[in-house]
């Protein structure tokens, strides 16, 4: 397979160079799809480039997996200890994310507002001086989600999905809030640039990154291995997800800005609630199982909280709503920190 990869991409390659040139006015007439071909003749080229650049690293990897154990100086205890500290780092660096948002909304209101006036969500402060560290904070805690592996195969693909949708919500940002000015914000043409390039980047490298996972998954140990029906069934299903987001992002793209952030704010949040519900669920009697079972309920108890509050008019309802459930969360990762320490999952803990 490995070995057919340059052949396809340089004939794709052809295909992509053939339709710009007939874009560009070189052939008698240009259409939008002409600029389809194209651009979808691009997005094959690029992800059969990331899969052999994929393949090659892991060939060098794998080659060098190969070395006499006596010629290697990092014993397996180093290995496992620096496995170990990323694994602490990941839970930390949540944490202190979160708790950087959080410092960033209060001096804003301090600073900027006077303590006056409050955006009505926690989405609303991209339009304010905020917007760096929120974007930031979003796609870094996104990217934490992903690498990070949970203790089953259903609570990362939960993580998996939450992380990648934390990036579309960083990019699509919400409706301009009503309640504050807008500081510092961009206007409408700013925004269309921006999600035309952020998101249309990010729907590329969704694509390959599974691509380039599953290929991964199968050189585990340096031997092909047959995916589990549960992988197959999560790739079908992830790449349905991001060729549907790629048709939506290209053929409705004013809805996407309208509603992208919302709907992908939402099941984000799903995401983050069965992530500790699994853990609730999962996770050996005892103290921490309480600590679970609790942040489980106190993220429900918030949900309705919400819903009563945006029931009986109450202006910052999603602000309290998103900030609850954020903090819950956090508290989550400071339970799995206290309760794996350095281990990468359950099974390593004890």
């Amino acid at each position: 397979m490995s070995a057919l990869l340059p052949l396809v991409t340089a004939v794709v390659d052809l295909v992509e160079d053939g339709a710009v040139f007939v874009a560009l006015g070189t052939f008698p007439r240009s259409s939008r799809g002409v600029l389809i071909v194209a651009a979808v003749a691009g997005t094959i080229k690029l992800t059969g480039f990331v899969c052999m650049v994929a393949l090659l690293l892991f060939g060098v990897l794998y080659r060098v997996s190969d070395v006499p154990q006596e010629e290697v100086n990092v014993s397996v205890e180093d290995r496992e200890e620096n496995i170990h500290q990323t694994y602490l780092a990941l839970r930390i660096a949540m944490i202190m994310l979160v708790a950087m948002l959080f410092l960033a909304i209060l001096l804003q209101l301090w600073f900027v507002n006077g303590g006056k006036c409050w955006q009505t969500s926690i989405s609303a402060y991209y339009f304010t001086s905020v917007r760096p560290v929120f974007v930031g904070v979003l796609c870094a805690i996104g990217a934490c989600m992903i690498v990070y592996r949970g203790n089953t195969d259903y609570e990362n693909t939960a993580l998996d999905y939450s992380g990648f949708l934390a990036f579309i919500v960083a990019f699509v940002p919400t409706k301009i809030d009503e309640a504050c000015l807008p500081v510092n914000g961009p206007d409408r043409p700013e925004i269309e640039a921006a999600v035309k390039t952020n998101v249309g980047a990010l729907l590329v490298i969704g694509v390959a990154a599974t691509i380039v996972g599953l290929i991964a998954r199968r050189l585990h140990q340096g031997q092909l291995e047959s995916p589990s029906l549960y992988t197959v069934i999560s790739l079908v299903v992830t790449l349905g997800v991001l060729l549907f987001g790629i048709w939506l992002y290209w053929n409705e793209r004013n809805w996407f800005l309208d509603h992208g952030h919302l709907y992908a704010a939402v099941p984000l949040f799903i995401g983050i609630i069965v992530v500790v519900v699994a853990n609730a669920w999962t996770a050996p009697q005892g103290t921490f199982t309480v600590w679970y079972i609790a942040v489980a309920v106190a993220m429900v108890g918030s949900l309705l909280a919400g819903g009563i509050l945006w029931r009986v008019g109450v202006q910052h309802w999603a602000l309290w709503l998103e900030a609850l459930i954020i903090l819950w969360y956090t508290v989550f990762w400071i339970v799995q920190t206290a309760e794996l320490r350095g281990a990468a999952n359950r099974t390593q803990v004890g």
